[in-house]
């Protein structure tokens, strides 16, 4: 016999609660090594917007910590304590490991036995919210607040700079996940200090994401965001955040004009097309797994260094 619709509710809602008790648990692994860290996404925003943290349950917790001191304490308390790397890309000796948390946005742990994925966060998205280090720490130091989430204290962003920050990871991939645009479109906006959000919309240059993303939210679920905005959203941006929408999930870039499609997508993305070209300069330069790969004394070196593994593996392709 088939399993009635309310039997696999009952089933998904059994297997969350499972799931619950093992983030619980990771949450006081992360109490007790003593670092302060905030939560993003998934189980907390789960918990502001729906009051349910099986809503968005998720065996994968994001967390933030702008200090990067603290992060590299973190990450070996982790590891002390039974959990692993998800990549070997993690960088020990200096100054590479400083050139790394650069260009790096997070480390992934996972634990072998729960199955729980720890992404640590230095930056919320070192493009958008482009900050020195110091002005980081001060931004999210006044903009937290403390939830309870599974009867823990958890510390979060203010719903102010939260709801930034979805609209700003929400457009820089597209609104790929229409669940993205389901929160926004869901978020308590009665608990948002109006003032406060425009100021920081209009400080990270992001008021342009508000109408476009009011137009996804429009054509997919015929309903509009209940926020203040100006101006009209940008045709290209709709049209290739559908197309992205449609295709879900892709990984890489399938030809020349998909890369070159992205490549416009976040030219409109920034407002300041300063950022836009070094957005730009940041995707044909370095990355990450590049100081990973070899241990170089300059930091310019690592522009010829790609490029020369780039024809090195062109050349031999067996070797890899």
């Amino acid at each position: 016999m088939h399993k009635t619709k309310k039997e696999d509710l009952i089933q998904e809602k059994v297997k969350a609660l499972a799931e619950l008790k093992q983030v619980q648990s990771a949450f006081d692994q992360l109490g007790a090594s003593g670092i302060s860290f905030i939560l993003l996404k998934g189980i907390g925003l789960s918990q502001r917007i729906y009051q349910d943290p099986t809503f968005r349950c998720s065996k994968d917790l994001d967390i933030l910590v702008p200090n990067r001191e603290e992060v590299i304490q973190l990450r070996t308390f982790l590891l002390e304590n039974g959990w692993e790397p998800v990549y070997s890309y993690w960088v020990e000796d200096l100054p590479q490991r400083d050139w790394y948390l650069d260009l790096a946005n997070d480390e992934p742990l996972v634990n072998p036995e729960t199955g729980i994925n720890i992404e640590i966060h230095w930056d919320l998205d070192r493009l958008i919210f482009d900050l020195p280090s110091t002005e980081f720490q001060e931004l999210i130091q006044q903009n937290t607040t403390r939830i309870q989430v599974l009867n823990r204290s958890i510390r979060v962003l203010s719903p102010e700079l939260e709801l930034v920050y979805l609209f700003a990871h929400g457009a820089r991939h597209a609104w790929f996940r229409l669940k993205w645009l389901v929160d926004i479109i869901h978020y308590p906006v009665e608990k948002i200090d109006q003032p406060k959000f425009q100021k920081l919309l209009k400080r990270f240059h992001a008021t342009h994401f508000l109408p476009e993303a009011n137009e996804l939210a429009n054509f997919y679920f015929g309903r509009g965001i209940e926020l203040p905005m100006q101006g009209k959203p940008n045709p290209f941006v709709i049209k290739y955040s559908k197309e992205q929408i449609a295709n879900e999930v892709v990984i890489g870039f399938p030809n020349l004009k998909a890369f070159l499609k992205y490549l416009y997508h976040h030219y409109f993305l920034f407002e300041k097309k300063s950022k836009a070209f070094k957005f730009l300069f940041r995707t044909i330069g370095i990355r990450p797994q590049d100081i990973s790969a070899v241990k170089l004394p300059y930091y310019w070196q690592y522009f010829f260094y790609r490029y020369y593994s780039l024809l090195k593996r062109k050349m031999n392709p067996l070797r890899e």
